[in-house]
C-alpha cells in the first residue's frame, strides 16, 4: 500500500476531490472512500463539505455515545457523502471502492477487508499525536507547540477554499464552520431523541442555519 503524507486535512480533502472528479469522468457512480477513526473522520467530512459535496447519510458520533471506538467508512459517490461505521456486530464490512484512503492509525484488521484496486495509507503531518510517555498535561506538552514562523500567503487553490457554495448560496468559511457546528449539535439532539432512523435532508438543514 502506497503511503501519502499531507500537511493538513484541507490538503487531503483536495486530493480526495481531485481523485473523485478524475474517476467519475469515466463513470458517475465510481466512488472514493476513506477509512478513519472518529476524530479523523470528523475532519475529513468537514473539509469535504467545505468543498461543496452533499451529505446524503451520516452515522458518526463520539465514542462516548455507544462505546464504538472503531473505524468509520466515508464514501464519496454521485456527489454525496455516505458515512457509516466500518465495523458491525459480525466484523468489518468489505470495502470495494475504486480508490480507498486509509488513515495510518486504523486497525490492521480493517485492512484485510479492503479489496479496492487502488489503496493509500494516509498520514497528516499537521496533526499532533502523543507518544507512550504522555503524562496527560496536553496544555504544556511540547507536541502541541506551534512554530512562530510567519504565516505564508495562501496559494490560489487554498484561497479558493475560503468561499464555497451550499445549495447555490455562497458563504465564507467562518460562517460555514459556525453553521456546521450548529448542524452537529442538531444531529446530536436527533440521536438523543432516538429518531435517528428517520431520513433528513442535511443540506436543507445546513442551509437553514447559514
Amino acid at each position: 500500500m502506497r503511503k501519502l503524507e499531507f500537511d493538513s486535512y484541507q490538503e487531503f480533502a483536495c486530493e480526495i476531490a481531485d481523485m473523485y472528479e478524475d474517476i467519475r469522468s469515466n463513470d458517475r457512480y465510481d466512488d472514493v472512500s476513506v477509512i478513519a477513526k472518529y476524530d479523523e473522520a470528523v475532519e475529513v467530512v468537514k473539509e469535504l463539505l467545505c468543498l461543496g459535496y452533499g451529505l446524503y447519510c451520516c452515522e458518526l458520533h463520539v465514542p462516548e455515545w455507544d462505546g464504538y471506538n472503531d473505524e468509520y467508512m466515508i464514501s464519496l459517490m454521485d456527489g454525496n457523502l455516505y458515512v457509516d461505521p466500518a465495523k458491525q456486530d459480525d466484523g468489518y464490512l468489505d470495502e470495494k471502492s475504486c480508490v480507498t484512503y486509509v488513515m495510518d492509525n486504523c486497525s490492521s484488521k480493517a485492512l484485510k477487508h479492503i479489496t479496492s484496486p487502488i489503496q493509500y495509507e494516509i498520514s497528516i503531518s499537521g496533526s499532533q499525536h502523543c507518544d507512550g510517555d504522555c503524562d496527560g498535561d496536553c496544555e504544556n506538552c511540547f507536541a502541541w507547540e506551534t512554530p512562530e514562523d510567519p504565516v505564508e500567503k495562501p496559494t490560489a487553490k487554498e484561497a479558493a477554499k475560503t468561499e464555497y457554495k451550499v445549495n447555490g448560496k455562497t458563504v465564507d468559511r467562518a460562517k460555514y464552520d459556525e453553521a456546521y457546528e450548529k448542524l452537529m449539535e442538531l444531529l446530536t439532539s436527533i440521536y438523543e431523541e432516538k429518531i435517528g432512523g428517520l431520513d433528513y435532508d442535511y443540506n436543507k438543514l445546513l442551509k437553514r442555519l447559514l
